[in-house]
């Protein structure tokens, strides 16, 4: 039985869900026309699980100048109920 070489991570991300970028601007309309009223940034929802597989071929350990990528499996594990964002 041949051996196919992969890797696979388990890990957890959050995502800032309060619809603002680094700078602190929206995609709102301000009738001012005042782009930074609040900066907080302190607005993360729950964590969401995930695994993630990559699988390769064996000509990619053979020659590393190839794409030797077959292919990227991943799965959501674990998804909080109250977060805003739905993957």
């Amino acid at each position: 039985m041949d051996n196919i070489p992969n890797c696979s991570t388990y890990g957890k991300l959050r995502f800032d869900e309060s619809g603002k970028n680094k700078l602190g601007e929206t995609a709102e309309i301000n009738s001012n026309g005042s782009g930074f009223i609040n900066t907080n940034r302190n607005l993360w929802g729950s964590w969401i699980g995930f695994n993630a597989q990559l699988i390769i071929d064996e000509q990619g350990l053979i020659n590393f100048q190839s794409e030797f990528i077959n292919s990227l499996n991943w799965k959501i594990v674990y998804q909080p109920e109250d977060s805003m964002i739905t993957i």
